[in-house]
C-alpha cells in the first residue's frame, strides 16, 4: 500500500486497524463496516470495496486539487454520479460544514445511497434520483441489470453493458437555478460519459461560479470524448489542469476563487 494511501486511511478512518485485519485475514467477511470521522459509519460489501477506497484512501477527487479546499467553511459541493453514496461520505466528513447536492440515477444504486446517507439524519445534503446531461426529461443509460449495484451504467451505446434503461434528467444549469446557487467550490462528476455533454454545454457564467472541478474520464468514440480534449476545454475556460490516468482535476486560480 502506498504511503499517501496509508496516511489517508489512518487520517479518515477511526477503525482501520480492524480493517487491516479484515483485509489480510484468510477469510473474509462479506461486507466490512468502516468507522469513519465525525461519528460516521458505512458497511460496505466487498464487491464495492474498491470504490469506497477510491475515496477515503485515494482520495482521487481532491488528490490533485489546491490544499485551501479542505479549509473553507461552509463550501457547496455537487456530487455527479454518486453511486452509492462513497464520496458524499468523503465530503461530509472531510470538508467544514458541507453543502451537498448528489445526483445518482440508477434505482437500487440510490437505493442504497439513502441508506448510506440518510436524508433526515443529513440536513445539508439533497439526494437526487437523477442523471445530470445536457437535457431535462429522461435519457437512456445502459448497465448490467442483474447486479445489486452497478459502477459501470453508462450513457454510452458501444460499450458491453447489455440492458438498456430510461432515467431522469436534469441539467447543470437548473440545479444552479433550483438552489440558487451563487458558488460551487466543487464539481465531482463520475458519470459514465455524461461529463463531456455536461461541461461542454455549460454556460461561460456557470464556469466563473465553479472553484474546481474533478472527475473521471471515460473515453468516448467522437474525437472530444477524450481527456485531453476536456482538459484542453477548460484550460481554454481558465482552469488550471493536471490530469492522471482516466482523472481530470482543474481549478481556478486561487485569487480567482468566488
Amino acid at each position: 500500500m502506498k504511503v499517501s494511501r496509508v496516511k489517508n486511511m489512518i487520517s479518515n478512518l477511526e477503525n482501520w486497524q480492524s480493517y487491516l485485519l479484515y483485509k489480510y485475514s484468510g477469510k473474509k467477511a462479506p461486507d466490512f463496516t468502516f468507522k469513519l470521522k465525525n461519528n460516521r459509519s458505512v458497511t460496505v460489501p466487498k464487491r464495492l470495496i474498491r470504490e469506497f477506497k477510491e475515496s477515503f484512501f485515494a482520495e482521487t477527487y481532491t488528490a490533485g486539487l489546491p490544499a485551501e479546499l479542505i479549509n473553507i467553511k461552509n463550501p457547496v459541493v455537487i456530487d455527479i454520479g454518486a453511486n452509492v453514496g462513497f464520496f458524499t461520505l468523503y465530503s461530509l466528513t472531510k470538508f467544514k460544514n458541507p453543502r451537498l447536492i448528489s445526483f445518482e440515477p440508477i434505482e437500487k444504486n440510490y437505493r442504497q445511497l439513502i441508506k448510506n446517507v440518510p436524508p433526515e439524519e443529513n440536513k445539508n445534503v439533497t439526494l437526487f434520483n437523477k442523471a445530470v446531461s445536457d437535457s431535462e426529461g429522461e435519457i437512456h443509460m445502459m448497465l448490467d441489470s442483474s447486479a445489486d449495484f452497478t459502477t459501470s451504467a453508462t450513457i454510452f451505446n458501444h460499450t458491453q453493458e447489455k440492458d438498456r434503461v430510461s432515467v431522469k434528467s436534469t441539467t447543470l444549469p437548473k440545479v444552479f437555478q433550483e438552489f440558487k446557487l451563487q458558488k460551487v467550490d466543487l464539481l465531482k462528476l463520475d458519470c459514465e460519459g455524461a461529463e463531456y455533454c455536461i461541461l461542454y454545454n455549460t454556460p461561460p457564467a456557470l464556469f466563473e461560479k465553479i472553484n474546481c472541478i474533478a472527475l473521471e474520464t471515460h473515453p468516448g468514440l467522437e474525437q472530444h470524448e477524450n481527456n485531453e480534449a476536456l482538459a484542453a476545454y477548460l484550460k481554454k475556460k481558465g482552469y488550471l489542469v493536471s490530469t492522471g490516468k482516466d482523472l481530470l482535476w482543474a481549478h481556478k486560480p486561487l485569487e480567482q476563487w468566488v
